[in-house]
């Protein structure tokens, strides 16, 4: 049905045949484009989508999360008309607690990339990239980039995108995480 809709698959050096596995679905519809690359983090691969992309806005979607529903993409689509530089949308963030799981909604937060639109060329003729260098907080750092260039922003209340909670992430199995990468929290 979305003709114009562009899905950018980055294969960051995955070794478990995801890539092989996408490769398979961009053959059966050509709105899907697959990159590989060798690993080089999350900042490098959400790069390389913002180069390769052709669509006028973009919006980054992690390999754990989803959309909301199943009319999350037109309601999105729908708002795209004001020609804001920047959309800001709801979205659900999944907490894990000991025995019982909920989602909390979480409007216009400059910590995470979800829910987020941005307008290709905006990012394109600032120079708005997310850096290679670190390996977490990226998506702080990206924002304020984003934002403090910018006074065409919109909030929309619509929730379309939930991020769901990852107990076999780094930043969860390492207890050590966060001192490890606080010169990381402090640059960004």
């Amino acid at each position: 049905t979305y003709r114009n809709l562009e899905i950018i698959i980055v294969d960051d050096g995955s070794t478990d045949n995801s890539g092989i596995i996408c490769d398979k679905w961009a053959k059966m519809d050509t709105r899907i484009k697959v990159y590989h690359q060798e690993n080089k983090g999350l900042s490098s691969a959400r790069n390389l989508g913002i180069k390769r992309a052709t669509t006028e806005y973009l919006m980054f979607c992690d390999c754990d999360d989803c959309f909301q529903n199943n009319i999350a993409i037109y309601t999105l689509l729908q708002r795209l008309k004001s020609n804001s530089d920047i959309y800001i949308f709801g979205f659900l963030a999944e907490q894990d607690l000991q025995y019982i799981t909920i989602f909390s909604p979480m409007f216009n937060d400059n910590t995470f990339i979800h829910g987020k639109v941005y307008k290709r060329q905006y990012l394109i003729d600032n120079d708005i990239m997310f850096d290679p260098e670190l390996k977490v907080h990226e998506d702080g750092y990206f924002n304020t980039l984003a934002r403090i260039q910018t006074t065409k922003t919109e909030l929309c209340q619509d929730i379309i995108y939930t991020w769901c909670y990852n107990k076999n992430s780094i930043t969860r199995k390492d207890i050590d995480f966060s001192a490890k990468t606080f010169h990381n929290y402090i640059y960004s």
